[in-house]
């Protein structure tokens, strides 16, 4: 079995990889309105999103309520963060 860290890591890339795309192609489809910053801030927001889900989840699922709660505000955290550093600045 994998370290949980790792666990984690790999399903933030999927969720980055996954916000990413669908993020620029919807900058596409709006012709081009948008910004490889607000790419980057879906990006990095999927990512923290899917990994801190999924990491809740399997908290719970361990019945680690304290690491679950943990997690959640950890994520939280991670996304109001890229909200407010990568919105309000200029590109």
């Amino acid at each position: 079995m994998k370290p949980q860290s790792r666990e984690l890591a790999n399903h933030f890339v999927r969720g980055a990889v996954a916000g990413g795309l669908l993020r620029a192609l919807q900058n596409r489809a709006n012709a081009g309105k948008g910004s490889r910053r607000t790419i980057l801030r879906h990006s990095l927001q999927g990512g923290l999103a899917v990994a801190t889900g999924l990491g809740v989840a399997n908290a719970l699922e361990q019945g680690n309520v304290q690491r679950a709660g943990l997690l959640l505000l950890g994520g939280v955290i991670g996304i109001a963060s890229t909200e407010q550093l990568l919105n309000h600045s200029k590109e």
